[in-house]
């Protein structure tokens, strides 16, 4: 800053003034939507997203809201959202291999609209 001119030196100052703007306060979440919009229902779902742990008693299983009846093996063990079955997934898990493909389009021979999605994207 030895050679710079008086501007050079009030712009710093000026950007030294700027507030501090905490950006994981701005950042969107599920978790952070649920808990600001108090979201109760579906019990499961909400439960799950949040990272609770599943009731611990049947007395806790019925102040929940889960549907259902409680399950002892489940009783402290953390609640997660069950993964969805797509294609992306079985790629991923069982690699991109030509046996992997002819599972899929022999599922998806059954949906003739899903068979053409499926070789559109495998196409581009």
């Amino acid at each position: 800053m030895l050679g710079s001119d008086a501007t050079d030196i009030q712009k710093y100052m000026k950007m030294e003034e700027r507030p501090v703007v905490d950006k994981k306060q701005s950042e969107f979440s599920l978790k952070k939507m649920i808990k600001r919009l108090h979201i109760k229902e579906p019990a499961q779902h909400v439960l799950a997203i949040l990272g609770k742990r599943y009731p611990g008693d049947p007395k806790a299983f019925s102040r929940s809201g889960l549907s259902g009846v409680w399950d002892r093996e489940r009783a402290g063990q953390r609640m997660k959202l069950k993964q969805p079955d797509t294609w992306e997934r079985t790629l991923s898990q069982e690699g991109n291999k030509a046996s992997t493909w002819e599972k899929l389009i022999g599922i998806v021979k059954r949906n003739h609209t899903q068979a053409f999605r499926y070789t559109r994207i495998n196409i581009c």
